[in-house]
C-alpha cells in the first residue's frame, strides 16, 4: 500500500478548535473506512468516500472507539453498503 492509496477527509469544528479525522484505505483486495464520522458531515463524507470507490465496494469500517465523532453516521455508510463488516 502506498501513500497515495491512503485518503484523509478532516473537519474543523471551530468552537472547540479541533479537527476531526476519517481516512480511506484502498488496495486491490480490500475497502476500509477508518471512521464514519457524526451525523452533521455524514452525508458529505458518504458522497466523498463514493467518489474515491469508484464503484467498488466498501468492504469494512474500522471504529476505533464509540464516540460520535467516530461513528455517528455509522448507519448511512451500512445502509448505503449492506455487507460491509464494521470492526
Amino acid at each position: 500500500m502506498h501513500t497515495d492509496d491512503v485518503i484523509r477527509f478532516n473537519t474543523y469544528v471551530p468552537p472547540i478548535d479541533l479537527t476531526f479525522n476519517q481516512y480511506l484505505l484502498l488496495s486491490d483486495e480490500f475497502t476500509l473506512l477508518i471512521h464514519t464520522g457524526n451525523m452533521k458531515i455524514g452525508q458529505g463524507l458518504l458522497a466523498d468516500v463514493q467518489k474515491h470507490l469508484n464503484g467498488r465496494t466498501l468492504d469494512g469500517i474500522f471504529i476505533s472507539h464509540f464516540e460520535s465523532d467516530e461513528c455517528g453516521s455509522i448507519a448511512l455508510f451500512t445502509n448505503a453498503y449492506p455487507e460491509v463488516v464494521v470492526y
